[in-house]
């Protein structure tokens, strides 16, 4: 169970910091997709800054056995956010870009953004239930681990281009 814990801190702490930097990337684009949602232009303007950064504070975060606990409350708070406004989105029919990971992957709001806040809130949940930390006790665990999780979601990153490029 513990080597599982280790890696869901790091996938998590992988996909925030990924998701931070590609939308400082695309600034002008993750903006776009608030006003769309709602957001006037002053708000869209300080959140589309404000919430990369506080992803990136996240992905380091999690790491840390003394903010761990309260980060995986953040992030179920924040994924609580998306499940509303991809529910909104849904309800009112509208097709409007997540830009949860910048320009790097292009989707929708939709079922399938449900359905991956879905898996985060299982894997945050899980987290939070063991009360998981990392624990990786020696250099070559380290890179082992963090080699994995970046290869699967740079695996992730190549499926749903290739899907996107064949639909």
């Amino acid at each position: 169970m513990l080597i599982l814990s280790q890696y869901c801190i790091i996938l998590i702490s992988v996909i925030f910091l990924t998701s931070g930097f590609s939308k400082f990337l695309s600034l002008s684009n993750f903006r776009s997709t608030l006003n769309q949602l709602g957001l006037h232009d002053f708000a869209s303007r300080v959140v589309s800054i404000g919430f990369p950064i506080l992803e990136i504070i996240i992905s380091v975060s999690i790491l840390t056995d003394s903010y761990s606990f309260y980060t995986q409350i953040l992030i179920m708070i924040l994924l609580a956010l998306f499940f509303f406004f991809s529910i909104r989105t849904l309800l009112k029919k509208q097709t409007i870009k997540c830009n949860c990971f910048g320009n790097l992957v292009e989707e929708n709001f939709g079922i399938t953004t449900l359905i991956k806040i879905i898996i985060f809130a299982i894997l945050d949940g899980f987290l939070l239930l063991n009360k998981a930390q990392l624990n990786l006790t020696n250099s070559v665990e380290i890179i082992i681990v963090f080699q994995t999780v970046i290869q699967l979601f740079l695996l992730y990153v190549l499926i749903s281009s290739l899907f996107k490029y064949l639909t």
